[in-house]
């Protein structure tokens, strides 16, 4: 069997209290992926290291360490909350983890894998589920992989023109309501209309929030059965469950990277409609009303390229109750955004930017103090507010 090129963005945010990753279920058990090589290690506390940042928001100051831990690549490292609420981080995956996956892919034929790509991990209460990007000798597809029990939850079809794929566009946010996982698979191109179209296709999972049941992941009655739950989505990041509502934050194309509040057969849109504009600068537009579409409930432009949402740590929840209260992470942006709900989630009250001047990567919550959030260059800092 040929030897697999492992290529990967890791976003695996797992958190004991909150996150990207959070919903209903109770606290996670300890990670199994051990047998696929991926190492854990403990982040030392806080208290160790020396504040190289202080940032003054409104009514608190937030203190930055840097941890001091470095990793191999940009975009590989993991941060999150074990079963017993201690602090891990993974580091760059030894390309041997492709192997029990490519075996899974095979059905007893040689497997002509030659890329594999694992874009998050979905860390569930009895498994962890990851979210790949596959090309193979004939196509290129999304799946779903349960690297607990080491068997195929679902395989999507092949994706067109193949040569235009970019498994960064995936999307891979997920979250969980009453026993029901919500996931995103994004429509994984910068520009090729073939694939971008895919989002409003009934029969396709791509640019989709796929919702699958407990007896879905416990007996899946076809590899390619799925359901939609919305549709017309680029790159969701993160989906988090806050008080029952289920909020994304979604990468637009240049520009337009949206906030939504997802509700179940809605269509936001993508690609016929979108506040940014191609990377050849021609606006997208809508065919026929676009008040069909379900509108973001907030927009950033330009982009700052969203890369997450949890809850917001106590504290600053608390100080703004009874607003609902959300913590969101950007790329490009370098910053956090408080972003502040009304009530019923109609409104956003509030967004207010918090410069890290860090690409912000991964971000786990331990408690109402402090959190770990990973950046693009290849460092892992602890914040604490107080």
């Amino acid at each position: 069997m040929r030897t697999s090129i492992l290529r990967f963005s890791l976003l695996f945010l797992v958190t004991i209290l909150t996150g990207c990753g959070g919903g209903d279920q109770a606290a996670v058990t300890n990670s199994n992926l051990a047998k696929y090589n991926i190492p854990s290690n403990n982040i030392p506390d806080a208290g160790q290291f020396t504040i190289s940042n202080t940032i003054y928001l409104n009514d608190f100051t937030a203190d930055i360490y840097d941890t001091n831990i470095t990793f191999s690549g940009s975009r590989t490292a993991s941060v999150y909350f074990d079963s017993n609420h201690s602090i891990k981080y993974s580091l760059q995956l030894d390309t041997s983890i492709t192997q029990p996956i490519v075996n899974s892919f095979a059905y007893g034929e040689p497997a002509s894998i030659n890329d594999i790509q694992i874009k998050q991990v979905v860390k569930l209460q009895d498994r962890e589920l990851l979210l790949l990007g596959i090309n193979d000798s004939t196509c290129a597809f999304a799946s779903i992989y349960d690297a607990t029990n080491s068997k195929v939850i679902f395989k999507a079809p092949c994706l067109p023109d193949t040569q235009y794929v970019d498994f960064n566009g995936i999307g891979g946010g997920y979250a969980t309501r009453d026993g029901i996982l919500y996931i995103a698979i994004g429509a994984p191109t910068a520009s090729n209309e073939n694939i971008q179209n895919l989002a409003q296709d009934p029969s396709s999972p791509y640019g989709k929030v796929l919702s699958f049941s407990q007896n879905d992941l416990d007996n899946p009655n076809s590899l390619t059965n799925f359901k939609i739950f919305t549709s017309g989505h680029r790159n969701i990041q993160g989906i988090l469950n806050l008080n029952g509502t289920l909020i994304a934050v979604e990468q637009g194309p240049k520009g337009g990277d949206e906030i939504n509040i997802l509700s179940e057969n809605k269509n936001y849109g993508w690609p016929l409609y979108s506040l940014g504009s191609s990377y050849g600068n021609v606006n997208f537009t809508a065919a026929g009303d676009p008040m069909s579409f379900t509108a973001p409930i907030y927009s950033f432009v330009p982009s700052v390229a969203l890369s997450d949402i949890t809850n917001c740590p106590l504290k600053i929840a608390t100080r703004y109750s009874p607003y609902k209260c959300s913590l969101v992470s950007s790329l490009r942006g370098n910053s956090l955004y408080v972003i502040l709900f009304d009530n019923d989630f109609s409104n956003v009250v509030s967004s207010q930017q918090i410069s890290i001047n860090h690409r912000i990567r991964e971000f786990a919550i331990g408690d109402s103090e402090k959190f770990i959030f990973s950046t693009d260059d290849s460092k892992i800092f602890q914040l604490v507010i107080k």
